[in-house]
């Protein structure tokens, strides 16, 4: 029975991981919730991973969101979770570690970045940055793997802010879509992100860094058709700023050259789903906080950078 260690499991990807690790008969799962361990702590992480005794720990965990934008603190606090985490994990446990495209350095992104990207140049923003630092210690560690995770989507992200559900939500609302600009992403399905940590786990690796993206990347204006096609309506959108803006995409190879056959759900289908559980929730949409718009705020803020 493998003892697993879930932070950040009232979060969007740490919610999904936490229910999709629960249904595994073969693990013992602890995910305390931020009320019950402050991960800046040292004291509190050393107690509880001395209580736990964790084989793994998935350290899904970052600095609070305020909308769109973090704590002023936010190097501090990330960087403090992650060290507390290295500083008492127990002996020969494994960590995985989950990072962010910003590592990269939004200013310099490019199509198809490679892990070895890391480094070219440093972030600007404090949130990259302290990615960046824990993705590089990472590499020097032994027993520590490091997921980076570009556009991920699904259920139980905040419509309010997230590209792909903010989108269907407004339409469900019968709100019109504007996009700044548009861009090339690559957009994940969290389902898909769950699975590949169980073969990553199942196949006991142990070390490394990776790029987890699809296949395929997909423009923004894309994802807007795909919802309008699948909710069958054709209401257009606007493009405030010609151009394609910087692209928000990773090189796989590494990934697939250690999950064999790894396989990947069409954007169609995931948003096919994703439109099915606003659909049946729709009474849970906060028409008002559309109107608001804080994701166009912020797109519109990022771009005139």
């Amino acid at each position: 029975m493998k003892r697993i260690l879930l932070t950040g499991g009232e979060g969007f990807v740490g919610r999904n991981l936490r229910e999709s690790l629960a249904r595994r008969p073969d693990f013992t799962l602890f995910s305390p919730g931020q009320a019950e361990l402050d991960l800046t702590d040292s004291g509190q992480v050393a107690a509880c991973l001395a209580a736990t005794q964790p084989d793994l720990i998935i350290h899904s965990a970052t600095s609070n969101t305020v909308g769109k934008g973090y704590d002023s603190d936010v190097c501090e606090q990330n960087l403090r979770m992650f060290f507390n985490l290295v500083r008492h994990r127990p002996a020969g446990a494994l960590l995985y570690t989950l990072c962010s495209g910003s590592s990269y350095n939004r200013d310099n992104w490019v199509e198809n970045m490679r892990e070895d990207y890391l480094g070219q140049h440093i972030p600007s923003d404090s949130q990259g940055f302290s990615k960046f630092v824990i993705a590089s210690h990472a590499r020097h560690l032994e027993d520590v793997v490091t997921l980076r995770l570009f556009g991920i989507f699904g259920r139980h992200e905040d419509y309010r802010y997230k590209f792909i559900s903010n989108t269907i939500a407004k339409r469900l609302a019968g709100l019109e879509i504007t996009l700044i600009r548009d861009a090339l992403y690559d957009y994940l399905d969290v389902e898909d992100f769950c699975a590949i940590v169980d073969r990553l786990i199942d196949g006991n690796v142990r070390q490394g860094e990776f790029n987890v993206t699809p296949d395929e990347s997909v423009r923004l204006s894309r994802i807007v058709e795909l919802v309008d096609l699948n909710l069958g309506i054709d209401r257009g959108y606007t493009i405030a700023t010609p151009g394609l803006g910087r692209p928000y995409t990773g090189d796989n190879g590494r990934l697939r050259s250690t999950l064999e056959n790894l396989d990947f759900s069409p954007i169609d289908i995931s948003i096919r789903k994703l439109i099915r559980h606003y659909t049946e929730n729709i009474a849970t949409i906060d028409v008002d906080a559309l109107r608001q718009d804080a994701l166009l705020q912020h797109a519109q803020a990022i771009n005139r950078r």
